[in-house]
Order: C-alpha cells, then sequence, then structure tokens
C-alpha cells in the first residue's frame, strides 16, 4: 500500500467514525425531548457534519496528490466549534 493510499485509509476511517457519531446524535434527537440533552445533541450535529464534509475533501485532496494533480489553494479560513485553529497553541 502506497503512503497516499494510506492516508486515504486512515481518513476513511476518521470519517466512518464521524458518520457513526453523526447516526447516533440524529437518534437521540429522534427520541423523546430531554431538557439540556436534546439542546446539546442539536450543537453537536453541525459540527459533526462540517467534520465529514472536511474529511470529504481531504479525502479528495489526497487522491489528487497520489494522482500528480495540483490541489487547489484554500481561500479563507474554516472553523469548527471545539476544535482548535491552525494557529491556536
Amino acid at each position: 500500500m502506497t503512503q497516499e493510499n494510506e492516508f486515504i485509509a486512515v481518513l476513511r476511517a476518521a470519517r466512518d467514525q464521524a458518520v457513526h457519531q453523526r447516526r447516533s446524535v440524529i437518534k437521540a434527537l429522534s427520541g423523546p425531548y430531554e431538557r439540556g440533552e436534546t439542546e446539546r445533541m442539536r450543537e453537536l450535529l453541525p459540527g459533526i457534519s462540517h467534520t465529514i464534509s472536511l474529511i470529504d475533501a481531504a479525502i479528495q485532496d489526497e487522491k489528487r496528490i497520489a494522482a500528480g494533480e495540483p490541489i487547489p489553494a484554500t481561500i479563507g479560513t474554516v472553523s469548527v466549534p471545539g476544535l482548535p485553529g491552525l494557529d491556536d497553541t
């Protein structure tokens, strides 16, 4: 297995975990309302969904790297609640 394929495998495993987390949150939201817990689940869902999108983009970047294609430049910044930025120490 090439190094690029190893990175893709790691990203896919991370994506699978995030999808599992998202499904768990959605399952919790489909149940009866529980004050505090329902709000917490609602707050978690966008971050998990955004993480999945970021992982999908990273997988595409790794595929481009493996194919020797240039990676498009990122414009702007992305912040995910609860995750530190690159400049955070």
